[in-house]
């Protein structure tokens, strides 16, 4: 089953308008259509600590730790460009032959790839998960959980865990709340101009420390028309918030390294923003929600 969806919003001057729904697909100008949910599971009890990676074709993907769990369980929302219900339909029982959790190499692999072939208006190119929630083990800091995340258009989410690594990237937000145990590396790397503003945050608790905790936004020159410039909304550059004695970065800050001994676990943190900024905190960050992981802009070109 099928509908049809109209997205809340439309990202302005470097965006991507999903607007409204109309697409280039490869029977021409389409509809853009989501599939009710599908689901998909390891077997209860498989998982023992592997390091795992979740890749998605499509949108935003959430990563959330679940205690108690044994297993990898995924929820997925699936996406495609058609010019009839149908051919959606048909593009969505392919796509979801592709959903999949699968041991691989001694790790578990979470894969969501568009479709196989073209299913009459629907061309693969439209095809692949509109949104992804996978839950996994929440770890401990006996077995602290190895997450990877990578999305093709859409932002990363991930909460609710013990880890000690953590590698997210894509072309909107990247967002995590996570608690690291000692010698964790974190990695959270938001790449891309075209989704509008978009952060790179991560939260930890106040007692951690960092070896090396390095903080990169690539276009603090960026400037807003109709928007104020001073309006925190629409900041852009690096910032550390919510952590005794934390240094206050002037603002555009484009680059930073902080070194911090402290009495809890000590990690090594990159993150890096396009368009947006790059914060590291102990202050809680917002819930997850894929229609609001960047903020509409509109680029002042005059200057």
């Amino acid at each position: 089953m099928s509908f049809k969806i109209v997205p809340l919003f439309g990202l302005v001057a470097f965006s991507i308008t999903s607007a409204a729904c109309t697409l280039s697909t490869d029977g021409g100008v389409g509809e853009r259509y989501v599939s009710t949910e599908r689901t998909t599971a390891s077997d209860e009890g498989s998982f023992a600590g592997e390091r795992i990676t979740v890749s998605s074709t499509g949108g935003s993907v959430e990563v959330v730790g679940v205690p108690g769990r044994t297993n990898i369980r995924v929820r997925a929302w699936l996406v495609a460009g058609a010019r009839s219900a149908a051919d959606a339909d048909a593009a969505f029982r392919d796509v979801t032959e592709q959903l999949s959790v699968t041991r691989q190499g001694g790790a578990w692999l979470v894969s969501c790839s568009e479709a196989r072939e073209t299913h009459g208006s629907a061309g693969r190119s439209t095809t692949g998960c509109d949104r992804l929630r996978v839950e996994v083990p929440a770890g401990s800091v006996e077995a602290p959980i190895d997450l990877q995340v990578r999305t093709s258009f859409g932002g990363v989410h991930a909460s609710g865990l013990v880890v000690k690594a953590l590698d997210l990237e894509a072309p909107f937000g990247v967002k995590a709340d996570v608690t690291p145990v000692t010698g964790a590396r974190l990695r959270l790397w938001g790449e891309d101009l075209v989704s509008g503003h978009c952060s790179t945050e991560l939260r930890v608790p106040s007692t951690t420390g960092f070896k090396s905790a390095e903080l990169r936004v690539q276009n603090t020159e960026i400037r807003y028309a109709g928007v104020s410039e001073t309006d925190p909304e629409y900041a852009l550059g690096a910032a550390i918030d919510g952590f005794p004695g934390a240094p206050s970065l002037p603002p555009r800050a484009a680059f930073y390294r902080w070194t911090r001994p402290a009495a809890g676990p000590t990690v090594d943190v990159e993150l890096r923003a396009s368009l947006g900024r790059a914060v590291l905190t102990s202050d809680p960050i917002a819930p997850f929600d894929p229609m609001t992981m960047c903020k509409k802009i509109e680029v002042d070109t005059r200057r």
